[in-house]
């Protein structure tokens, strides 16, 4: 009988550690995205400039609430496909951010398809993520390797 006790126990204490295990996983960061830029090393700045929320509103329809953090650097230059952008925004616009990524890329993709194979190898490859509440959208040729130091800061 007490073999069935300590049975029992111990299922419900596995299942507790589940539990907290799986929240633990989806904790929101309390890291800006600012930070989680600065604490990139690989992040390509050599000709991208730092944009504003107003560049963000006209280029992908994006409006951030006053309360969400971002960092968005691009070119100027209209055959440097490189890009990155980091939000650490509401939970409830999360979804729809990168929908609004994931359409510019193809949108993207189709224009460079035809001429520039270089720039449509890079934006085949582009990285549009989310963890938590947290989006990654990096147009680049480090990409994979960009996503993988910013999610290790997570």
């Amino acid at each position: 009988m007490h073999k069935y006790r300590f049975v029992e126990l111990l299922c419900i204490i596995l299942a507790v550690l589940f539990i907290l295990s799986s929240q633990m996983a989806d904790k929101p960061t309390d890291m800006t995205a600012q930070q989680l830029y600065a604490s990139l090393e690989q992040a390509e700045e050599n000709d991208l400039i730092e944009r504003d929320k107003l560049f963000l509103k006209d280029k992908f329809a994006i409006e951030l609430q006053a309360s969400d953090s971002f960092v968005y650097y691009s070119s100027d230059d209209v055959m440097n496909v490189n890009e990155i952008f980091i939000g650490v925004v509401n939970d409830g616009d999360i979804n729809e951010i990168k929908e609004k990524f994931e359409n510019y890329l193809n949108e993207k993709y189709n224009l460079f398809n035809g001429y520039a194979p270089e720039q449509a190898a890079m934006l085949d490859a582009a990285r549009v993520e989310t963890v938590s509440n947290v989006i990654f959208f990096c147009v680049s040729s480090d990409a994979d390797e960009i996503f993988s130091s910013l999610s290790a800061l997570m």
